[in-house]
């Protein structure tokens, strides 16, 4: 028979612990309720997000831009265009693409046993490519104006208005030059231009189809059947033994019109093939450029063709999480720069940096074992990097308030993206904190510094599309940015989220175990 006094102790153990697990439960039901409440505003956020960018994209697209105040006499008809050919998304998933950071997300929320089909599809929907269109009939006769001399000035205006001053390699006066030459000779039959300068009736095409883009916010049949028209020459280029400085502009160009078609694959693919060509006429090297080119003009016109390139490598690789082509150890130290535009040596000196990001993100080894060394070295540089941008280009942030206001569009535009340039880069540099629940756990401060700089570029965009026209013309390389931010908090945020389901259980587990 038990003892009275252990029939007490054991009714009284019986209810304490009938409490405790009943006040358990309610801290666990409470707990769960206000993560299910961070869950479901992140979702609204994403939503509201994914809204934001879909009405940048469906904005009058017909329109001229607005930087520029005479009639576009570009056509505007717009038309499905999508290549039959274009590359779906790479089947190799690059580790400083957006589509990493949503992959990663949703990898964290699945081990979870949480679908998250609704909250990726809202993540996937700001990396869409523009939407498309109904098929439009476009009359034959619109083709006519490509050689007409008001159309090939116009694009010329708005290429060095909004392109140019990003991808400042072309002699746009030496384009006009051997334009007006050119028609004077052939004012009855402007097709024959083509017999005596092989190079200008490419370039020129490809700087018209990259301005109906910019107009149009997206692909056109024109644009389309422009580049159409200049793809024997460029497969040319690529199967001939020998290359020449116009033919670098032209697949550079073509770069870069893919990359504004929303393209980046087609892009990336371009460009290295323009990086291959560039090493092949050895541009890379001093030595070989002057001797290949003894006129000072031309080492001039060869150097910025050369380091566009350069720049252009590493951004299409970022972009999508591919390798570059041109490697730091293989350029000549002493390849000059002085002659550039501040914002490319700006952009030359950042891809420098680029390369030693890469080697720590990007390679076989572990992203979460960084050495703390190597990330503060980094972070260092990139700060340093951007202090030291000429003051012309410095950004004028929009915390600084009415400051930021009214400022011109280009500068505005450069100083964008210088400043969330190294943002980005930042991430990249800190990323490997919000990789994993653990990795937030174990420094919740550092995974905070990577929220905080991603929120810092999405103000800054923000900022700008509601005062200046920039954005308009220039959405694709914006967009990149505002989505690549937007996937690093999205991928810290789930983290945050599955780090506080773990610690509920885990505190349930050790009050059940009292």
């Amino acid at each position: 028979m038990t003892p009275p006094s252990k029939r007490r102790r054991d009714e009284k153990f019986r209810s304490s612990a009938q409490k405790r697990e009943k006040y358990t439960a309610i801290a666990c039901k409470e707990r769960m309720a206000a993560v299910e409440e961070q869950l479901s505003t992140l979702m609204e956020h994403m939503k509201q997000l994914a809204n934001n960018v879909q009405d940048i994209r469906n904005t009058q697209k017909t329109q001229g831009y607005e930087g520029n105040t005479t009639q576009s006499p570009l056509p505007s008809v717009m038309t499905n265009t999508a290549r039959k050919d274009r590359p779906a998304r790479p089947q190799f998933i690059g580790p400083t693409s957006s589509d990493y950071n949503f992959s990663m997300a949703k990898n964290t929320l699945r081990q979870m046993g949480i679908q998250s089909e609704d909250l990726s599809n809202q993540a996937l929907s700001l990396t869409s490519p523009f939407p498309s269109r109904a098929q439009s009939p476009e009359p034959a006769r619109q083709y006519g104006v490509l050689m007409d001399r008001q159309v090939i000035q116009h694009g010329l205006e708005v290429y060095k208005e909004e392109l140019h001053p990003v991808y400042p390699y072309l002699d746009l006066d030496e384009i006009r030059k051997e334009v007006s030459i050119l028609f004077s000779r052939h004012e009855n039959d402007p097709s024959e231009m083509s017999d005596r300068h092989r190079e200008i009736p490419g370039i020129i095409k490809l700087i018209l189809a990259s301005v109906s883009v910019l107009e149009a916010r997206g692909k056109t049949a024109f644009a389309q059947r422009l580049v159409d028209s200049v793809e024997d020459e460029t497969n040319a280029i690529l199967r001939q033994s020998e290359v020449s400085l116009p033919d670098l502009e032209i697949l550079t160009l073509t770069s870069i019109y893919y990359f504004h078609c929303d393209e980046p694959v087609l892009a990336w693919r371009r460009i290295g093939n323009a990086a291959r060509a560039a090493i092949e006429m050895g541009l890379h090297r001093r030595e070989t450029l002057e001797r290949n080119f003894l006129d000072v003009s031309m080492q001039t016109q060869a150097l910025k063709v050369f380091w566009c390139i350069y720049v252009l490598d590493r951004r299409w690789s970022f972009g999508i999480g591919m390798p570059f082509v041109l490697h730091d150890e293989d350029i000549d130290p002493a390849l000059p720069t002085r002659h550039c535009e501040p914002y490319l040596r700006c952009m030359i000196s950042y891809g420098q940096i680029c390369s030693k990001v890469w080697k720590a993100v990007a390679g076989f080894t572990d992203i979460n074992s960084i050495n703390k060394d190597t990330v503060n070295y980094l972070d260092f540089q990139i700060q340093q990097w951007l202090e030291a941008i000429p003051s012309s280009l410095q950004l004028i942030h929009p915390r600084l308030g009415n400051a930021a206001q009214n400022q011109a569009r280009i500068p505005q535009m450069l100083r964008t993206f210088l400043y969330i340039r190294a943002n980005q880069m930042r991430i990249y540099v800190h990323r490997h904190h919000i990789l994993s629940p653990n990795s937030i756990a174990q420094n919740p401060s550092a995974a905070r510094l990577v929220i905080d700089i991603a929120k810092d570029t999405i103000h800054v965009l923000v900022h700008l599309r509601e005062t200046s026209t920039v954005y308009e013309t220039q959405q694709v390389p914006f967009n990149y940015f505002l989505v690549s931010a937007f996937s690093a908090i999205f991928l810290g945020c789930v983290g945050t989220f599955v780090h506080s389901v773990c610690a509920i259980f885990d505190n349930t587990s050790t009050l059940e175990g009292d």
